[in-house]
């Protein structure tokens, strides 16, 4: 029994489809908060990220 995980198939490919060296994509979306000053959200395989900036704050 072998404790190494098989990341590629017989034909040279992941699960997803993708060859051995292809990235999956990144997409920026930018001003996805509408309240804010400036937002976007990136995404990168199951990987999402919301950033949001307000400011700055008149005292």
């Amino acid at each position: 029994m072998s404790s190494r995980i098989e990341i590629l198939n017989d034909g040279g490919f992941r699960s997803d489809g993708r060859k051995q060296y292809e990235l999956r994509d990144v997409l920026i979306d930018l001003s996805q908060q509408g309240t804010a000053d400036g937002s976007a959200q990136i995404s990168h395989g199951l990987t999402q990220v919301l950033v949001t900036v307000f400011g700055p704050k008149r005292k």
